[in-house]
């Protein structure tokens, strides 16, 4: 995500499961449903890990984040 607040609302999204990631309900089987998460309220101190690190697919490795771009997600 390229921001904070993109970051946390995709977190808070509400994601559908169907189709082959439906959710097994026991002797119900599996059925579709709906996941999501919610906060109550939000501590007056937030403290948040930042990934310094993301996958490289054409590498096939692990590559460091530049700096800029952490920055970027904090404005």
């Amino acid at each position: 995500m390229k921001t904070l607040y993109t970051s946390f609302r995709d977190y808070l999204a509400v994601k559908t499961l169907d189709g082959e990631f439906k959710y097994e309900a026991g002797q119900f089987g599996l059925q579709g449903a709906q996941k999501g998460a919610t906060f109550l309220s939000l501590p007056p101190v937030l403290h948040l890990r930042v990934k310094r690190y993301e996958y490289d697919t054409q590498q096939d490795t692990m590559v460091k984040v530049r700096i800029t771009h952490i920055f970027e997600l904090l404005v």
